[in-house]
């Protein structure tokens, strides 16, 4: 992946860089895309306030265990070194686009807690 950041830190780039090739590993076939978006992409980033947007489009719908091994990758990679806010929707949500939009799987600092929740139980229930 190639993107400008005049604004951005190495480790910005880097943690970037991690998720794409993590996402890509963990979607295999069904990633279409993955999208810089918000501040990074309009040149306004702030690596003491902002956080990192990205859109993710697939194939088809994530299956659970998919999402789980995303929600994992998530928790460990946001807040290192800035918050992350990713978006996942399957290509069928774009063909009829609706607003608000209806994403297949979110992530953002609001949700960590109840990620944190469910991957504890579904370990604890193992």
């Amino acid at each position: 992946m190639n993107f400008k950041c005049d604004t951005c830190a190495t480790d910005v780039k880097n943690t970037i860089t991690h998720l794409q090739k993590e996402i890509t590993n963990i979607l295999d076939a069904e990633l279409i895309g993955f999208y810089l978006h918000g501040s990074l992409a309009m040149g306004g980033f702030n690596p003491h306030t902002s956080d990192i947007d990205i859109v993710i489009v697939t194939d088809q719908p994530i299956r659970v265990e998919m999402k789980r091994r995303l929600a994992k990758l998530l928790l460990l990679s946001s807040n290192d070194p800035c918050p992350i806010e990713i978006s996942f929707l399957h290509k069928g949500q774009l063909k009829e686009w609706q607003h608000p939009c209806e994403f297949d799987f979110h992530f953002s600092e609001f949700w960590r807690e109840r990620y944190e929740g469910d991957l504890y139980r579904r370990q604890a229930d193992t």
